[in-house]
């Protein structure tokens, strides 16, 4: 007698079994497209089973009906005998690459900076990130604040007005992310998944003003280096990708990231 039974963790029902000549036929339905496996138990013991074909492995489309065929007699020519035979299928979210093109802008000073996000994921997944203005500022000959002015060994007080004076009103910024982190699918849907991350890395964000007589300073309430995290949500429609969140450096201040992209189907 063959019992059919399913994983209730995935999107697997409806198993039955039945025999086909000298082969044994097991159908399901599947309601999400999954990496799907199964494993057989002969009485109390498990027994191998590896002469499969049909709909299981990697990337099997949802629908009714699905089919396995055990070619059994391949596998156990000799036979073999049980007073039950109980076959388990399970479904498991399938792996999926992702990429996208990602930007960000933070409002104080207004900076702009962009990269990539690439990664993988299932029910869980992971990602890189790195992302850069592209602008690399120059040699730093000193830094300043609203209060001093320090180049070389030497510091000057000064205020607001005798700043202006000092400038020449050229500025260069120069920003620098790169972070690993890790998702989770909270939709529990494969067509459209709906991703939380959360991710840590190495920040750094430099302002560089130019002063009279070409030397560059850099701005110190401007300036952050350090711990950079970011957290963000990710929504998929199909393989569109749509990515929006926040980054930090130190939380120190923030910034907005966003990106686009795609989720490959392996």
């Amino acid at each position: 007698m063959c019992i059919g039974l399913h994983s209730y963790a995935q999107k697997v029902t409806n198993v039955r079994s039945t025999q086909s000549g000298d082969k044994i036929v097991v159908l399901y339905d599947l309601s999400g497209k999954a990496d799907v496996s199964m494993t057989m138990k002969a009485g109390t013991e498990k027994q191998s089973i590896s002469r499969l074909s049909g709909d299981i492995g990697k990337g099997i489309n949802k629908g009714q009906d699905r089919k396995i065929i055990w070619d059994v007699m391949s596998e156990y020519p000799d036979g073999f005998e049980a007073d039950s035979v109980v076959f388990t299928v399970k479904a498991y979210p399938q792996w999926r690459t992702f990429v996208l093109a990602e930007g960000a802008v933070s409002p104080s000073p207004l900076q702009y900076s962009g990269g990539i996000m690439i990664g993988r994921a299932a029910r869980w997944g992971y990602y890189l990130k790195f992302r850069s203005s592209f602008m690399f500022a120059p040699s730093n000959d000193g830094y300043f604040s609203s209060s001093y002015v320090h180049i070389g060994s030497s510091m000057m007080p000064v205020n607001y007005s005798d700043i202006s004076k000092l400038i020449t009103g050229k500025t260069k910024n120069t920003e620098i992310i790169g972070n690993v982190g890790a998702m989770c699918n909270f939709s529990m849907n494969t067509d459209y998944p709906m991703y939380v991350y959360l991710g840590l890395g190495y920040g750094l964000r430099r302002q560089m003003w130019e002063f009279n007589g070409g030397k560059w300073l850099q701005y110190e309430q401007t300036a952050y280096e350090g711990a950079s995290v970011d957290f963000g949500l990710m929504f998929a429609l199909k393989g569109f990708l749509l990515d929006i969140g926040v980054n930090t450096i130190n939380f120190q201040y923030a910034e907005v990231q966003f990106g686009i992209g795609w989720l490959f189907n392996k």
